[in-house]
This record gives structure tokens, C-alpha cells and sequence, in this order.
């Protein structure tokens, strides 16, 4: 069950209020509409847009929301701070529904039921993830995957990748699994003074045509070695539905596809280049994380990498990838950062 179907923490068919009028707004409605639940108004910070009508759903100031016992649900990517400002307000009942940008591909993500059948794995998880904060992160993003109340989350104080305790450092040949445009190795490259070596894998040519562009127009050629492949278990080709609300995001297809991209692992690449050591991995890769670190199984056994793996892509990606990662190497230790206000964003970081 979801949080849209009857039952405990759930939010019962009728009328709601939408905190936030912005991209996510369109979505959000006609995925409420499906499941029989009426956006009675609107409701958002500009105060430009306060006593309009968008929709035809007119727009109320939040000092308004105590007029009306509707529940609220948080349109915005700013979920925390909007649930923050909520409590202020002594609003009753309200709900993130940020994730409504690909209503499909999250909210599987917040079925209580699969969560509490789950229950044995996340326990074991956090079990072997011994900081203190680190725990406390892990327990909230789960309260909050169950009640979609943001206000269990805590966002990390410092940037994704560079964990106080691993991040990459000068003279290090750094993994990026899943480049983009070059986001990631160029802040490594940047932070680090251009004295690192980053294997940058994009897989996707409109992205990787980007990438280029990026290390080119950056000056960056020397720190960084772009890969137009992606990372999985095994070098072969995979066949993908390319998902235009996304163009980061890629689903599997068993059969063969108008798209495709080649894949490796990163085993088999620092075999393949004679790479004499690895140490440090980011992985962003849409799902395919799990599958990725099965394939680098000796480069971790033999050189202990730091990792910053995104463990929130699959439903259980983040209770499986920590025990996967306690599996390939008991001598890790592991903590969690949370880079976002929302489901998006959480990164397990292993040393």
C-alpha cells in the first residue's frame, strides 16, 4: 500500500491544498486526480501569485491554510523547509509530495507495507553503520519513507561526495560512475587543484557530448579521462527506454531497443588500462549501483577504495547497498549523507 490508499499514515480520497505552484504542479494533479483525490486550493510563498488562480484553483498565503482542515501536500523541492514553516503554522496534516515530478518511478518508494516487510534488512543495516549521526540519518530518511513527513530528514552540512571523513584527495585516480555533464569530476578536479585522475563514464551520447564540452571548455582534459560506456557487472551492451521526463534516467529493457549504450566493469577497465590503484569511487548511476559494485568486487577487495555510492535510485538500495558493501569488504566503515530536502539524494560513503 502507498500513502494514497486507505490505511494507517495514509491519506484518505477527498480534498487537499498544494504547497508550491511550480514545475512539479501539473504532475502533481493529474496524479491526484487518478486516485480520486480533488485539489480544493493552492498555496505558496510569492506573494505575486497569492489571491490568483492557477488551474482555476485559487492561490492562498500560508498565514490562510488555518482557515481550512484540508491535509496539505508539499509540491515543492524545498519539502523540508515548507514542512518546517508548516509546523509553524500549526497546520494538522500535511504530506511531501515532491516526488510527484515521476510519480511512477518514486512512490513505490513510500509502500509501507514493502517497508515493514523489510524491516530485517533495514535493521541489519543500520546495525553495521556505527556512526552515531550517520545511524540517525538512516532512521529518519526510513520514518520518513513511512509517514512522508520530511521533517525526519537531515540534510548534511557539507557538499555530496565530500563527506568530512571521505572524499577524494590530491593524487588519486577517482571513479565517477555516472558523469553527466561533468558536474562531479569537475568540482573533484577543481577542488583538488587538477592533481587527481578522474575515469569520468557517461553512457548516454547526449550527455557525453556534454561531458566532452565540460572537460573541454574547463580546461580539465589533463584530470580528467572521459568513457563513453557506463558501469555495470560485465563488459556487454544493454538495451534502455530512455525516459523523456529524464534524461538522466534509464530503465532496463529485456529485448532489444532503440536505445542502447555499452556497458563495462570497472574491473575490467582498470584490467583493461593497466590502472594501478583505485581510491575513490562515486557512483550515480540510476539503479544500476548495486550492479556496478558487484563488478568491481576485486578492485575492492585489492585496493579499498573510498566510495560515495547514491543508495536511493530502488526501493531497497538503502539497506542492500550498505550489506553489499560490508560483504565485498568487512573493513569498511560506512556512513550516511543526505544531500537533499526531499527522497533524492542520499549517498552511502564507506572508508
Amino acid at each position: 500500500m502507498s500513502m494514497f490508499t486507505k490505511g494507517r499514515y495514509m491519506l484518505q480520497p477527498g480534498n487537499v491544498i498544494l504547497f508550491g505552484t511550480g514545475g512539479i504542479l501539473k504532475t502533481a494533479i493529474q496524479e491526484l486526480t487518478k486516485m480520486g483525490i480533488s485539489v480544493k486550493y493552492l498555496c505558496d510563498n510569492n506573494k505575486k501569485i497569492q489571491s490568483s488562480y492557477i488551474n482555476n484553483i485559487k492561490v492562498l498565503s500560508p498565514d490562510e491554510l488555518s482557515l481550512y482542515d484540508f491535509p496539505v501536500l508539499i509540491t515543492s523541492m524545498y519539502a523540508l523547509d515548507i514542512s518546517k514553516q508548516l509546523k509553524e503554522l500549526n497546520v494538522r496534516e500535511f504530506y511531501d509530495f515532491s516526488y510527484a515530478f515521476d510519480y511512477l518511478r518514486w512512490h513505490g518508494h513510500f509502500d509501507i507495507e514493502k517497508l515493514e516487510a523489510s524491516q530485517s534488512e533495514i535493521n541489519h543495516a543500520l546495525n553495521i553503520i556505527t556512526d552515531p549521526l550517520s545511524k540517525d540519518i538512516f532512521s529518519g530518511i526510513v520514518n520518513y519513507r513511512k509517514t512522508a513527513n520530511p521533517l525526519f530528514l537531515k540534510p548534511a552540512n557539507y557538499n555530496d561526495y565530500f563527506h568530512p571523513e571521505v572524499k577524494p584527495e590530491q593524487n588519486e585516480n577517482i571513479i565517477d560512475g555516472g558523469a553527466w555533464h561533468g558536474d562531479s569530476s569537475l568540482e573533484f578536479s577543481k577542488k583538488l587543484s587538477g592533481n587527481c585522475k578522474s575515469y569520468a563514464f557517461e553512457p548516454d551520447l547526449e550527455n557525453f557530448i556534454e561531458l566532452t564540452k565540460t572537460v573541454q571548455n574547463e580546461n580539465i582534459v589533463d584530470s580528467v579521462h572521459i568513457v563513453n560506456k557506463g558501469l555495470y557487472d560485465k563488459k556487454q551492451t544493454l538495451f534502455f527506454k530512455k525516459e523523456a521526463t529524464n534524461d538522466m534516467q534509464f530503465q532496463i529493457q529485456t529485448e532489444p531497443s532503440e536505445h542502447q549504450v555499452e556497458v563495462t566493469s570497472i574491473d575490467q577497465f582498470v584490467l583493461e588500462n593497466e590502472i594501478t590503484s583505485i581510491d575513490f569511487i562515486k557512483m550515480d548511476i540510476e539503479g544500476s549501483e548495486v550492479m556496478a559494485l558487484k563488478g568491481a568486487k576485486q578492485t575492492i577487495e585489492k585496493y579499498r577504495p573510498k566510495l560515495a555510492i547514491c543508495i536511493y535510485h530502488e526501493f531497497d538500495d538503502l539497506w542492500k547497498i550498505p550489506l553489499l558493501v560490508k560483504q565485498l569488504n568487512p573493513n569498511y566503515t560506512l556512513y550516511v549523507g543526505h544531500h537533499s530536502q526531499n527522497l533524492l539524494d542520499t549517498v552511502l560513503y564507506a572508508i
